[in-house]
């Protein structure tokens, strides 16, 4: 995501603010960013976008990533992210050991419009997976990882996974940029990558 202040203090500065008078609260408290850390909070959160119908509207997304279910055996941040179609930024904070299973990867491919995307934390991704979420973003400009990727060994790539990728970041063992150079092989569009070496990271499995 862009280089700017953290949205978790962006989002405080707002509430500050609306809550000087019940004119600041309607101005300074509508917003199309929100967030949050826990799956208590996403539960809030998700209410409230229901209760006021307002998930086409949301364009910026920052989650912490829990495993608590709440339907059919989804997570809190999975139903979530389904009311929420049109985000644009998007950042996901998982926490250690979380993996990111059928639900969030039909959730993510749900986010048509998503141009940058962050994904942090313990989590664990099959390769095959990341190149169907990709597949979906086709308006995806920038991508920042910093998960554990699974490389199968049936993985096969037939065609360019994103035509607009233009910036791929990534934390993690050098290795891990051979995989995902057969998921981005094709993408003519990019035009930096940057691979961050972290030598506390298991990158693949």
């Amino acid at each position: 995501m862009a280089e700017e202040e953290d949205p978790f203090k962006r989002q405080a500065i707002r509430n500050g603010f609306g809550k000087v008078c019940c004119q600041w609260w309607t101005v300074a408290c509508s917003t199309r960013e929100y967030a949050v850390r826990t799956s208590t909070r996403i539960l809030r959160l998700m209410s409230f976008v229901e209760e006021k119908d307002e998930g086409e509207s949301v364009r910026s997304l920052v989650l912490g990533m829990g495993e608590e279910s709440v339907a059919g055996g989804r997570s809190a941040g999975v139903v979530l992210l389904e009311k929420c179609p049109s985000v644009v930024q998007l950042e996901l904070r998982f926490r250690k050991e979380a993996k990111v299973g059928a639900p969030l990867v039909a959730a993510l491919r749900g986010l048509t419009q998503v141009k940058e995307v962050e994904l942090t934390g313990g989590a664990h991704i099959k390769i095959d997976d990341l190149d169907s979420i990709l597949r979906s973003w086709n308006d995806l400009q920038t991508l920042k990882l910093s998960i554990t990727i699974n490389v199968t060994d049936t993985f096969k790539n037939n065609s360019p996974s994103t035509s607009s990728l233009r910036r791929l970041e990534i934390v993690a063992d050098k290795n891990l940029i051979f995989p995902l150079a057969r998921v981005l092989q094709d993408v003519t569009s990019l035009r930096s990558l940057v691979v961050r070496n972290d030598p506390h990271k298991p990158t693949l499995s």
